[in-house]
C-alpha cells in the first residue's frame, strides 16, 4: 500500500511532497493498494512497482519484513547503472513510460529573472488503467 507523502524507503536525497495541512486535504486522498509485481498495461511485461518514496507496507506482510523488502527493493532500482538524470536545455521534450519508470525531480535553485525562469508543461494521456485498485 501507498499513501501520499514519505514513505518507508524515502531517502534523504528525495523532495518531499507539499504536506497535506488539514485533516480535509487527508481525507481527500485515500490509502492505496496495488500489485508489487505488475504487468504493463500494454506490452503485458512483468515489472516490479514499489515505488519507494510513498510506499506504507505489503498487504499481508508482517511490517518490519515490508519495509525490509521496501528497502531493498528501492535500493535494487536506483543503483547508478539503472539511473537517468537529465540535464535540462531549452526547447526540449523528453517522453517516459510512467508505467514503467520511477520518476523524481531535482531541485534546483530559485529564478531571480527572466534568465532563469523556467517553464514547464505536462501532459499525461488517459488511456490504460491507473496503478491503484
Amino acid at each position: 500500500t501507498h499513501l501520499y507523502g514519505e514513505g518507508v524507503a524515502h531517502r534523504d536525497d528525495d523532495i518531499a511532497p507539499t504536506p497535506l495541512d488539514t485533516q480535509e486535504e487527508k481525507d481527500d486522498v485515500p490509502l492505496c493498494s496495488h500489485l508489487l509485481a505488475r504487468p504493463h498495461p500494454v506490452t503485458g511485461r512483468i515489472a516490479l512497482y514499489s515505488p519507494g518514496g510513498t510506499s506504507r507496507g505489503i498487504v499481508g506482510m508482517e511490517d518490519g519484513a515490508a519495509r525490509e523488502l521496501l528497502n531493498e527493493l528501492a535500493a535494487h532500482a536506483v543503483q547508478p547503472k539503472y539511473v537517468y538524470k537529465h540535464k535540462w536545455s531549452v526547447g526540449e521534450i523528453t517522453v517516459f513510460d510512467t508505467s514503467s519508470t520511477l520518476h523524481a525531480a531535482s531541485a534546483i535553485p530559485p529564478a531571480t529573472g527572466p534568465k532563469d525562469t523556467r517553464f514547464l508543461y505536462r501532459i499525461s494521456i488517459k488511456g490504460k488503467p491507473g496503478v491503484c485498485a
